[in-house]
């Protein structure tokens, strides 16, 4: 595993070009974007649909927009919702199916 120091919104793009073709690109975070400012979540949502015209991936989230915890799958600019977990405990430790 290599950390990388930096505001990931700057970087995600050119790290996802460093990542091999062949990988699954996974973008995941937890308990963070709630301290992004709105803008800027809007702006990584973008960012992601434009690695996705290239490649796709994964983008398994929350707080975002939404205390659920999310897993979408974004190829070539449209985000599809896989699953959405409800009402995650903050450290992992449980979380409710939402049948949707």
């Amino acid at each position: 595993m290599q950390l990388i120091e930096g505001d990931a919104i700057q970087l995600i793009k050119k790290l996802s070009r460093i990542i091999e073709q062949e990988a699954m690109l996974v973008i995941y975070h937890t308990h963070v974007a709630n301290q992004i400012p709105i803008e800027l979540r809007h702006k990584l949502i973008e960012q992601l649909k434009e690695i996705s015209m290239g490649r796709p991936l994964y983008h398994c989230y929350n707080n975002l927009f939404d205390t659920k915890l999310h897993q979408d799958f974004i190829d070539q600019g449209t985000i599809i919702s896989i699953r959405t977990m409800l009402r995650p405990d903050g450290h992992a430790r449980w979380f409710e199916w939402s049948n949707s």
